[in-house]
């Protein structure tokens, strides 16, 4: 998990993850932040989240994020749906937002590199809460994928 400035507040436990395509902010963290409702437009598409249950989507949002700290910082523009559900993280940045940056992503060490205009950058910050998360996450993704499993036809060992 990481930390970014987004419309100009520092916003902590950002998952970083480069598997899927929408950004996601947390809709108590857009009022936390002060991001106005009328800033947001409306979308009618379901969100399918972890266990493929659907999440409720307030809308989507186009934000401000800088990554780093300056001057090694990107500032840039991108669009977060916001969704209104309980995570223990306040955002997830994924692949658009990750690819608009170049941002390189070691799994093993729980860090990503960017270039700037002033150098590389190397974010790791925050591994412990990275690592809980995971763990957390990957518990839930196990019992998902064995309750798919005994459903299924496929030869017992």
């Amino acid at each position: 998990m990481i930390s970014t400035v987004m419309e100009g507040h520092m916003v902590y436990r950002i998952l970083v993850d480069d598997d899927n395509l929408v950004n996601i902010l947390l809709a108590e963290a857009m009022t936390k932040i002060g991001i106005h409702a009328s800033k947001m437009t409306l979308v009618l598409t379901p969100f399918i989240g972890i266990e493929r249950s659907v999440m409720p989507v307030k809308g989507v949002v186009e934000l401000t994020v800088t990554v780093g700290i300056a001057p090694f910082c990107v500032t840039i523009q991108h669009t977060f749906m916001v969704i209104i559900t309980y995570l223990s993280c306040n955002a997830i940045i994924r692949r658009p937002l990750l690819h608009q940056i170049s941002v390189m992503v070691n799994t093993k060490y729980l860090t990503m590199k960017f270039l700037t205009v002033k150098g590389v950058v190397v974010v790791k910050r925050n591994q412990e809460a990275s690592r809980k998360y995971a763990n957390t996450f990957l518990k839930g993704k196990k019992a998902l994928l064995f309750d798919h499993l005994q459903g299924s036809n496929l030869p017992h060992a």
